[in-house]
């Protein structure tokens, strides 16, 4: 749904088209499937009255944020469950296309002649989906470096999703689609994805160390050790989101490649 609406907003480019997608849909993936889970939440609604208050509610436990349940380890067999089915039944349903062969059907069952059989296997041939694939990797390159440290079972179940991933996206590429049309920042946005990627798992690990601490009343090193990671990321993706503070070394990376 998002990426169709994206697509009656009638962009000028199909490339610049292809980087909105793929940054809302990642966006929506990513409070759906691995934000709201971990914090123990199904919908917004629900994550809402939680934090709201109710006024007419007499007990003590009515509103506020049960922080025990925020970031459970235990989330991680959800998640293994969630990257296995991705890696087993999305890729084999992403390579048969039922989309496709549905459009497919219906068009060669409309046809009036022999002669517009051909048309319409020309006119079936589409675009390769580029940003909706990509914000779907992207979400799982997220769900498996975020419980990585804490679930480590999720890492070759991750690494299994991406190789099938990209067996499958290369043979759709290369005989199932037509050639999409890229703008050249969308893979600076799957950096920046990255990222923040990295900075959930920084976060993670941030509560996993501190509210879990019920034995010592300071903080243990190891939180202080992770409070003190936790504002470096933030600080130095800050530094790289508004004021490109590492340009100057992708130039040099781009200049040593070129030699």
């Amino acid at each position: 749904m998002v990426a169709y609406s994206d697509w009656w907003l009638g962009h000028w480019r199909r490339s610049v088209e292809n980087l909105w997608i793929m940054r809302k849909v990642f966006g929506l993936l990513l409070v759906m499937v691995l934000i709201l889970p971990s914090i123990g939440q199904t919908t917004v609604r629900a994550f809402l009255e939680s934090i709201i208050p109710k006024a007419n509610t007499t007990d003590s436990g009515g509103g506020g944020i049960n922080w025990q349940c925020i970031f459970l380890p235990d989330n991680g067999a959800f998640f293994v469950n969630y990257v296995t089915t991705c890696a087993l039944i999305g890729t084999g349903l992403e390579i048969i296309r039922f989309p496709e062969l549905f459009m497919y059907a219906v068009r060669l069952g409309s046809v009036k002649s022999q002669a517009e059989i051909s048309s319409v296997r020309k006119a079936i041939v589409l675009e390769f989906p580029f940003g909706v694939n990509y914000a779907w990797m992207l979400l799982v390159f997220a769900v498996t470096v975020s419980y990585s440290v804490i679930c480590p079972l999720i890492t070759p179940f991750g690494l299994s999703y991406f190789l099938i991933k990209h067996a499958v996206d290369r043979y759709n590429i290369y005989f199932a689609y037509k050639r999409s049309k890229i703008n050249k920042n969308i893979h600076g946005c799957a950096v920046n994805c990255v990222c923040i990627s990295l900075l959930i798992q920084q976060l993670m690990l941030l509560f996993f160390n501190t509210i879990r601490n019920k034995n010592e009343t300071l903080l243990p090193p190891r939180a202080i050790f992770s409070i003190t990671m936790f504002t470096i990321f933030c600080l130095l993706f800050l530094a790289q989101m508004f004021f490109h503070a590492f340009k100057v070394f992708q130039v040099e990376n781009h200049i040593l490649v070129g030699v």
